[in-house]
């Protein structure tokens, strides 16, 4: 049996029990209208240091899956869109038209798909217009953010492989190139390291 001054030692990590935290897992796609495949962004892919991922992109331990010795139990999943640079008004016209029609997907490999979800019901209406006071035209610098709480939470054991998955009726005009979409995973993470 514990002590008293045994259970107030123990905190977020305990000795040969591992730990919980609060996670967010990230990772980022970059828009380009001349890739492979255009219309298809997939998250959660490359690990981080692989093909030049730093900290800033991504903090993915492994390729596609949780490792071993980690649980993740999703319970939101929150996206932020950062442009290269300012827009104009028909640019912000090709990120609007490019998140209507688009499709956020989650899937564990082997089962059907955990979350289907249109964009706009992520991100509402994501593109606030603002007025460039010099030039008088429209244009958005600054990052949106969409947000979804999950009503069940996707829980990844050990070993779990899985993806992310943005799909596009069209492609994204070139002017979005280089422009930045994050996808973050928010919940408990519970690790034996």
């Amino acid at each position: 049996m514990e002590t008293a001054d045994q259970k107030l030692r123990k905190g977020t990590y305990n000795p040969n029990e591992g730990q919980a935290l609060w996670w967010s897992m990230y990772d980022r796609l970059i828009f380009d209208s001349a890739g492979l495949n255009p219309t298809e962004y997939t998250y959660f892919t490359e690990r981080l240091g692989e093909n030049g991922k730093t900290r800033a992109d991504t903090n993915v331990k492994a390729n596609g899956q949780i490792p071993t010795g980690m649980k993740f139990e999703a319970t939101m999943l929150e996206w932020f869109y950062v442009p290269n640079a300012a827009k104009t008004a028909a640019e912000i016209q090709n990120m609007t038209d490019a998140f209507r029609t688009g499709w956020f997907i989650f899937n564990i490999t082997s089962k059907s798909n955990q979350l289907e979800l249109p964009m706009t019901q992520a991100w509402g209406n994501p593109f606030p217009i603002v007025l460039n006071q010099v030039s008088n035209e429209l244009y958005g610098r600054s990052g949106y953010t969409g947000r979804w709480e999950l009503p069940i939470p996707i829980v990844l054991a050990a070993d779990t492989s899985f993806d992310a998955t943005i799909n596009f009726s069209v492609a994204p005009n070139a002017s979005l190139d280089t422009d930045l979409i994050y996808l973050c995973m928010v919940g408990p993470l519970v690790t034996l390291q």
